[in-house]
């Protein structure tokens, strides 16, 4: 419920912004947070704890989301819009099922704990992947290069 709620402000603020910049840096703290969460359910010894945890996590999506709903849509390919998103939601419910299956077992195991650390990891080198993607993004920003979408080969006219 939190993430529900907490992306409609950070969408909000990340569309004040015409150049992307605020859609990386929200995207790239979620990441971080995500990795956070991910490590705070070794600490859980309630289930105010764990609740506490679950909100964290869910201001680590509301963070991650909107930013990266924006920088996906921006370079996907014109007219192919449909084809990309499903490639990406394909992608997400594939890789959630794996996550599953390789969790479970991996908790049966190893413990919990072992997969809480693992999945802390995980999301710190996912967002350090992200930022290193996105230091070039970041260097052009700030020179006052923005990127923009590039035609289509049928949309170019040759002269």
């Amino acid at each position: 419920l939190d993430e529900a709620l907490a992306q409609l402000a950070v969408a909000r603020f990340t569309d004040r912004d015409i150049g992307y910049v605020r859609e990386y840096w929200t995207a790239l703290f979620g990441y971080a947070l995500t990795s956070v969460a991910a490590f705070s359910y070794l600490a859980v010894d309630s289930i105010t704890g764990l609740y506490a945890v679950q909100v964290l996590l869910g201001l680590a999506g509301a963070f991650e989301y909107p930013g990266w709903m924006v920088l996906f849509t921006r370079f996907t390919a014109r007219q192919h819009e449909g084809r990309e998103w499903t490639g990406y939601a394909t992608a997400v419910i594939i890789g959630m099922a794996i996550t599953a299956a390789v969790g479970g077992w991996a908790a049966e195991r190893y413990g919990f704990d072992a997969v809480f650390i693992a999945a802390g990891i995980l999301a710190a080198l996912g967002a350090c992947v992200f930022a290193v993607i996105g230091r070039d993004y970041r260097r052009l920003q700030r020179n006052g290069v923005h990127f923009q979408r590039m035609p289509e080969p049928h949309e170019t006219e040759v002269v």
